[in-house]
């Protein structure tokens, strides 16, 4: 992920606050995203699937491929949440990579609060589609 490094962090919950085995929606400048904790992981991604808008916040977490992954509750497309990485099954029955649709976030712990920095990538994703609307 190419962080913005100029980009501000911003306070967005407290810890206790994001429900576990899913996440919650939060706004970061105006961008919808979504905070996970996990597996001693903290993530934070564009809160919106980028196949068809689906609130990835609601979305039951998974290990796939060696990848936390959250299920989005529309369609049930897995997304990394360390990456971004939509995963699908082939024809042969083996887990294959779609590459980065979602835009993933830096997220950190300060005080207690957790703070979110935007990804400022210029590159699009498939995700900027529905998170800038």
């Amino acid at each position: 992920m190419a962080a913005d490094r100029d980009a501000p962090w911003v306070r967005v919950c407290g810890v206790d606050e994001i429900p576990r085995g899913h996440g919650l929606r939060v706004s970061v400048s105006g961008r919808p995203v979504a905070v996970f904790s996990y597996g001693g992981g903290l993530y934070a991604l564009d809160a919106t699937c980028y196949h068809m808008g689906g609130p990835l916040e609601s979305g039951d977490i998974e290990e796939l491929a060696g990848s936390a992954c959250v299920r989005c509750p529309w369609h049930k497309y897995p997304i990394s949440l360390a990456s971004g990485e939509s995963f699908y099954t082939g024809l042969d029955g083996m887990l294959k990579s779609k590459g980065p649709r979602q835009r993933v976030h830096r997220a950190r712990v300060e005080g207690g609060a957790v703070e979110v920095q935007l990804n400022g990538d210029p590159a699009p994703l498939a995700s900027d589609e529905y998170a800038c609307k």
